[in-house]
C-alpha cells in the first residue's frame, strides 16, 4: 500500500495548483466569451471556490492521514502524507470540478 501511497505526495501539490490556475481559465473564459450571459458575481464565486476547496482539503486530509497511518510499520511522520498529498489533490480535483460546472451553467443564458 505504501507502494501506491507514496507518489501521490508528489502528484497531490501539482494537482492542486493546476485547479487554481483551472479555476482562473473558467473565469476568464467566461468573461471574454461573446453572447449571452447570466449575472455571475465574482466575489461569490471566488468564496465558493475558497470553501469548496478549504472543506476538500481538510476531508482529504482526514483520508490521507487514516490510510497513510493505518499499518503497524508508518512511522511518526505519517500525517505528512495526508496533508501533502491526499489533501491538495482532492482539493484540486474538487475546485476544477466546482469551475468546470459553474462555466457550464454561466454559459447557457436563457
Amino acid at each position: 500500500m505504501e507502494n501506491f501511497l507514496n507518489p501521490i505526495i508528489s502528484i497531490g501539490p501539482k494537482v492542486f495548483g493546476l485547479g487554481l490556475l483551472f479555476a482562473l481559465a473558467c473565469l476568464v473564459i467566461h468573461t471574454l466569451a461573446p453572447g449571452p450571459k447570466k449575472d455571475t458575481s465574482l466575489l461569490r464565486y471566488g468564496m465558493v471556490v475558497l470553501g469548496i476547496g478549504v472543506a476538500a482539503f481538510v476531508a482529504g486530509t482526514a483520508l490521507g492521514i487514516a490510510a497513510f497511518c493505518s499499518t503497524a510499520s508508518s512511522g511518526n511522520l505519517c500525517g505528512l502524507g495526508g496533508v501533502f498529498g491526499v489533501g491538495p489533490l482532492l482539493s484540486g480535483l474538487c475546485i476544477s470540478g466546482y469551475a468546470y460546472f459553474w462555466l457550464r451553467g454561466a454559459r447557457n443564458a436563457p
